[in-house]
This record gives C-alpha cells, sequence and structure tokens, in this order.
C-alpha cells in the first residue's frame, strides 16, 4: 500500500533519487538527440533503477510507474 505521509527524513530520502532521475533521463535525452544509442540505452537502465528504489520509498514496488 502506498504512504499517504512522510517524516521529513524520509521526505528527504525521496528527493535525493528524485533529483538523481530528472539527471538520468537528461542524460538520456540528451543521448538521443545526439543518436548516441549506447549512451542512452545506459541513461535509460540507470533511470530505471531510480525508479525502483523511488517505489521502494513510496512503498508502491507493485504497482505501475505512473510518470
Amino acid at each position: 500500500m502506498a504512504k499517504t505521509f512522510m517524516t521529513p527524513e524520509e521526505g528527504a530520502e525521496y528527493e535525493r533519487p528524485m533529483k538523481e532521475y530528472l539527471k538520468a533521463t537528461h542524460r538520456a535525452m540528451n543521448a538521443l538527440a545526439a543518436r548516441d544509442l549506447s549512451g542512452f540505452e545506459k541513461a535509460d537502465g540507470e533511470a530505471g533503477v531510480i525508479v525502483r528504489r523511488i517505489k521502494e520509498i513510496l512503498g508502491t514496488t507493485g504497482q505501475r510507474w505512473m510518470a
């Protein structure tokens, strides 16, 4: 079941991977724009790992990611 509230510590724990996710998706976008498929795949894979971590924090690991 998804969490309905977060403590300040949990909020800080959630904020870090969200920032990392934004950076990873930005790297993926830049690699795709440069037609660098291997760079895109690497950044996209990193973003996927980060999404799984975010889902763990939110308690939504069994649910689909809704962007």
